[in-house]
């Protein structure tokens, strides 16, 4: 939400307190979330990788509709909730009548969710998930459809960073 508000803050837009709202929340969510998560192994079972993936989604979804529910850019929360998943899941649909009329940041900020829901979310966990302790593999397999009978292979991180480099 950081590029968000910059950008309605050097364009003077009215959603920059809106998008400093959302980031402080959003970051204390997160800290919240890593003061409380237990600290394993870091290997998952498929379970804990399907329930880990769906809590993503969900909250992820919700702190991405913060901006368009404090910004007044739609009149209800399940509106704004359905654009924020609209846009991480890159579906393409939106419930907004009229965009061109919309602050400068949450334009940018609906165009950010569609970039990183066009390269997969779930890529960038594969890539960092080392950094950060999280069986990628697992993750990555609670986002396939369907039975995988293959494994995943080291080489999936290394085109996850190319990808990203590249995107």
């Amino acid at each position: 939400m950081a590029l968000p508000l910059a950008w309605s803050l050097s364009c003077q837009g009215p959603d920059s307190r809106s998008f400093l709202i959302s980031a402080v929340v959003t970051l204390g969510t997160g800290a919240l979330l890593w003061k409380l998560a237990p600290r394993g192994e870091g290997n998952l079972t498929r379970r804990e990788g399907l329930a880990l993936v769906t809590g993503v989604w969900v909250l992820g979804s919700a702190l991405g509709a913060l901006p368009y529910v404090l910004a007044g850019t739609f009149g209800s929360c399940l509106d704004a909730y359905f654009e924020a998943m609209s846009g991480f899941t890159t579906t393409g649909a939106t419930v907004l009548t009229s965009i061109e009329s919309q602050p400068q940041g949450i334009l940018l900020w609906r165009n950010f969710t569609q970039w990183l829901g066009g390269m997969g979310i779930v890529t960038l966990f594969v890539a960092l998930g080392p950094i950060l302790g999280v069986g990628a593999a697992r993750l990555f397999e609670a986002e396939m459809p369907g039975p995988q009978p293959e494994r995943l292979k080291a080489s999936v991180r290394h085109t996850a960073r190319v990808l990203w480099l590249l995107y």
